[in-house]
């Protein structure tokens, strides 16, 4: 946790439980959301069922397939839209 933390940028997949160990380390701060904490829809279900910050995303959530999944088995909270994509 201290290399994400210090700026350095994972070279591998992150595994869900280091999000949700930082996830609940800053739930006391003043945040509107956890954005990208981990990739894919069922990591993401995961810390949002562990982790009190709302999560953002908009690495998942991209289509209307996946938009229906996460309404029927939200993953994340908050959909951030990229106007590149």
């Amino acid at each position: 946790m201290r290399r994400i933390a210090s700026g350095t940028i994972p070279t591998r997949p992150i595994p869900s439980r280091t999000p949700k160990r930082f996830g609940r380390a800053i739930e006391d701060l003043r945040n509107d959301y956890f954005e990208d904490p981990t990739w894919g829809m069922n990591a993401m279900r995961s810390i949002r069922d562990s982790v009190r910050i709302s999560k953002a995303a908009n690495t998942v959530v991209v289509n209307f397939e996946q938009f229906a999944a996460n309404v029927i088995y939200p993953a994340v909270d908050v959909i951030l839209l990229d106007a590149t994509f």
